[in-house]
């Protein structure tokens, strides 16, 4: 697990299903060229770099991750090709994940101790 995801999981609380649900209605974070902007397709994506967050095969590790249209989404987890520099798509989800990680803060879902 990376040292930032570590100091994370240390100093906060937090319980997966309200990050889960927090999503809903929210603007997509990521903002591909052709992402779709619309809050109702909006979910909480995890990382796509499972290793920096504890995760897995058929787990997600720590609620680290970007709120994400159905389209970015599908970008950032394979499921669509595109001809995108997979780099730029990287640098890309992690800005949402900044973004979206901020605004989990600001709402109190995720609390420093």
């Amino acid at each position: 697990m990376d040292l930032l995801a570590q100091k994370i999981h240390r100093l906060t609380r937090y319980d997966i299903s309200k990050v889960m649900t927090t999503a809903k209605g929210e603007d997509c974070q990521i903002r591909l060229p052709d992402c779709c902007h619309d809050p109702e397709t909006t979910v909480f994506a995890h990382l796509s770099s499972k290793r920096l967050i504890g995760g897995g095969t058929a787990t997600k590790g720590k609620p680290i991750g970007s709120y994400a249209c159905h389209r970015c989404h599908d970008v950032i987890d394979g499921r669509v090709r595109t001809d995108f520099d997979p780099e730029w798509v990287w640098q890309l989800e992690l800005e949402g994940c900044i973004r979206t990680m901020s605004m989990l803060f600001d709402k109190g879902v995720l609390i420093v101790k």
